[in-house]
């Protein structure tokens, strides 16, 4: 390997890390927190946009 790694996560996985995260309402307030919302729509979307349920405008 060269030195770089990656690791699949699924769209149903960010999704249910932050349902279990809402159970903290002090970390919905971290930067991480948004991060990880921020990745599962953009997941979301991509999932979508590649089933055909939305358009890209």
């Amino acid at each position: 390997m060269n030195g770089t790694a990656s690791i699949t996560v699924l769209t149903e996985d960010l999704w249910s890390a932050l349902d279990v995260l809402d159970a903290m309402p002090e970390a919905q307030h971290t930067e991480w927190y948004k991060r990880l919302e921020e990745a599962a729509d953009a997941a979301t979307q991509v999932m979508l946009l590649d089933k055909g349920v939305i358009t890209e405008q």
